[in-house]
């Protein structure tokens, strides 16, 4: 308790430090060395990934990387935003440290026995897999050839078909390795064949989010209890995982662009002749422009009024189709940037982070808000923990909640949607495949 003490009152001396900061790449290179330190901290000390890791580890990735991005320039007049930015992620950490009482699901004595397939459970997940691979192959190759600005100028398939599809490609593999590695006690490699056509088409996809989003559930799920505590030998092995998806993330970058991974990736070359560790971290990271979309909210505020929920609601009527209710509103991210800038296809949104919505509906208000969310963090944690912990179906979604988790840093609308999509298959399924 007094360590947790301590620690909540240095967040609140570091919040007030940043309010010091009156220069823009300072804060970042700051903050960054201070996320570095914390994250390596709690890994080295309890031989885990925490989802406050993953947390710091995506606000890093999407959102810091962007101060020392040559994508988006360094400019002070970007400073309140990356001030707000900070803080926030500050508040996250300080609900999550401030829960100390575990969930009833962790203290319970109760151990959830290994699940129990029918005959057709093999049949059920290869036929999933067929289904994804040839509705999406064609896009793929389209994508691949001409790249997605090319791919965005030709219709696509049925809207219906589309989403489904997606929503298998996240969670199967995750299945797949759950049933070949839990259940049927097989090596990696079996599960990883399987799973190798849904990897390869949102590899040539070129959408990085969705991968890494399905290739982590698929290694959660089959190296579960090992994620458990963590050695120096599983580090390593989790290491070589995140350079390969690494690389895998750069050659996306380019077929995303143009369709052309002919030029040679490097990683530590730049063009900008700093070679610091930020400006090659960013170089390799995803800047999704939140903190200029920040900035682009905060002048919008100045002169209208703030939501007040209707923003964040979004989440209550997302499923009603267009053609029903063809007045409902759009997200953030899709109204808001056409207010200021122009040039973008109907579908485009722009990413505002995990603050956004919330900014956008109470203003500096939100930050109670976020608090919060720190606090629901902390009570994901438990529930992974006891769910990785066990041989049941809920291994599955215990996985799942580390993806889940770090695309919500990036739209906490757009991950809670898909992580709502992925809900519905995981008991749709486990009808499927389970012996009742």
């Amino acid at each position: 308790m007094k360590e947790n003490i301590h620690k909540i009152l240095f967040i609140f001396l570091l919040c007030c430090f940043i309010l010091l900061f009156d220069d823009y790449y300072a804060l970042g290179k700051f903050y960054f060395y201070f996320l570095i330190v914390i994250t390596f901290y709690d890994m080295i000390k309890y031989r885990r990934i925490s989802l406050l890791t993953v947390w710091n580890s995506a606000f890093l990735f999407i959102i810091l990387s962007e101060v020392f991005s040559i994508k988006f320039g360094i400019s002070n007049t970007k400073l309140p935003s990356l001030k707000f930015l900070t803080i926030a992620n500050n508040f996250i950490i300080l609900g999550y440290i401030s829960k100390l009482n575990k969930q009833k699901f962790t203290l319970t004595s109760y151990k959830i026995e290994k699940s129990k397939t029918n005959k057709l459970a093999p049949v059920t997940l290869v036929s999933l897999g067929i289904f994804y691979f040839y509705s999406r192959i064609e896009s793929a190759l389209r994508q691949l050839a001409i790249g997605r600005v090319g791919v965005n100028m030709i219709n696509e398939k049925s809207y219906f078909t589309s989403s489904i599809s997606s929503l298998i490609g996240l969670i199967l593999p995750a299945l797949i390795a759950y049933y070949f590695v839990i259940i049927k006690e097989r090596k990696l490699i079996v599960p990883f064949i399987f799973s190798s056509p849904i990897f390869f088409i949102l590899f040539i996809n070129g959408t990085r989010f969705p991968l890494l989003f399905s290739f982590i559930g698929f290694i959660l799920v089959a190296e579960a209890k090992a994620f458990t505590y963590i050695n120096l030998k599983k580090y390593l092995v989790l290491g070589g995982a995140l350079f390969l998806l690494l690389m895998a993330s750069l050659t996306m970058k380019k077929i995303r662009a143009t369709g052309n991974t002919s030029e040679v990736i490097s990683i530590f070359s730049n063009t900008t002749g700093n070679n610091d560790l930020p400006t090659i971290f960013a170089k390799n990271a995803s800047p999704e422009g939140v903190i200029d979309m920040t900035s682009l909210m905060f002048k919008y505020f100045e002169t209208n009024d703030h939501k007040y929920g209707t923003s964040s609601s979004f989440l209550l009527y997302f499923w009603i189709p267009r053609v029903v209710w063809p007045d409902k509103p759009t997200m953030l991210g899709h109204w808001l940037i056409r207010n200021f800038r122009g040039g973008f296809s109907s579908g485009h949104s722009a990413s505002f982070g995990f603050a956004g919505e919330l900014y956008s509906d109470f203003g500096l208000f939100s930050l109670l808000f976020i608090f919060f969310i720190g606090r629901l963090l902390k009570v994901g944690e438990d529930f992974k923990n006891w769910a990785l912990s066990t041989n049941g179906y809920v291994t599955v979604l215990g996985a799942m909640v580390f993806p889940y988790v770090f695309f919500f840093v990036r739209s906490p609308i757009t991950a809670t949607i898909n992580f709502l999509g992925i809900l519905l298959f995981y008991f749709l399924i486990k009808r499927l495949i389970l012996k009742r």
